[in-house]
């Protein structure tokens, strides 16, 4: 988030829910209120461009890492305008898009399953066991992110894969690649522990995918892999 003193964006809450606040860069500390997303769809998904393997590296490393087969049941959680679902939906059709914001993603992919969610609430809509699959890919940096992974455990079926994703909070360009809507980052040993808290850890890498950046995504990534990615399983009860 932006912080109020120094203007840069490195003001973050100190733990999962908490209410305080304090900037990496100048120290300030603060009350926490949610980052605003108006107008975030439109500014970070605007182009017109629909994403897929060749363009985007962080697809075609799903695609190869082969978790998600036919039949299977899938959510696409912050799914954004919807490419990442709409990739899926050529592996299984049983897919689900859901956002606070999914305008864009109905319009471009109206042969797909999209939900609204209101992030203010404790639960997510879907019931407990619906999922074989959840993908969310940089979506878990909020004010209580313990809460959403434990929701993410409650909806997934037995021995179902979560694939995570969140930019690394070590990565080297980000002080000017950074998202101002980011509650919460990570290292790479506080990420892998977080996951593994909840789940039963599969893989873990670095990876990521400038969504921005063609036709120069895949070098660029190969070299510099901004996010740290997990893929995990739910724990036996």
């Amino acid at each position: 988030m932006i912080c109020p003193k120094c203007k840069k964006n490195s003001y973050f809450v100190t733990k999962s829910g908490g209410e305080i606040t304090v900037c990496r860069r100048c120290g300030f500390i603060g009350k926490f209120s949610d980052p605003s997303y108006s107008g975030y769809h439109q500014d970070r998904y605007g182009y017109k461009m629909v994403r897929d393997e060749s363009k985007d590296p962080m697809l075609q490393k799903i695609k190869d890492e082969n978790f998600i087969k036919e039949g299977m049941k899938v959510l696409d959680y912050g799914c954004g305008a919807g490419d990442y679902s709409h990739f899926i939906y050529q592996i299984t059709e049983d897919i689900i898009g859901a956002d606070i914001n999914i305008e864009i993603a109905e319009k471009r992919f109206p042969e797909i399953n999209f939900k609204l969610i209101d992030p203010s609430k404790e639960r997510l809509i879907f019931p407990a066991n619906s999922f074989d699959v959840i993908l969310a890919v940089n979506v878990i940096e909020v004010h209580d992110f313990d809460n959403l992974l434990s929701e993410f455990k409650r909806i997934l079926r037995k021995n179902g894969t979560l694939f995570i994703t969140t930019y690394d909070a070590n990565f080297v360009l980000h002080p000017i690649l950074n998202d101002p809507t980011h509650v919460y980052e990570w290292s790479e040993v506080e990420f892998t522990k977080l996951i593994s808290g909840e789940f039963k850890m599969i893989k873990s890498f670095k990876y990521g995918s400038f969504f921005n950046y063609y036709p120069w995504n895949k070098i660029i990534v190969k070299f510099l892999k901004p996010e740290l990615c997990a893929i995990a399983e739910k724990k036996s009860q």
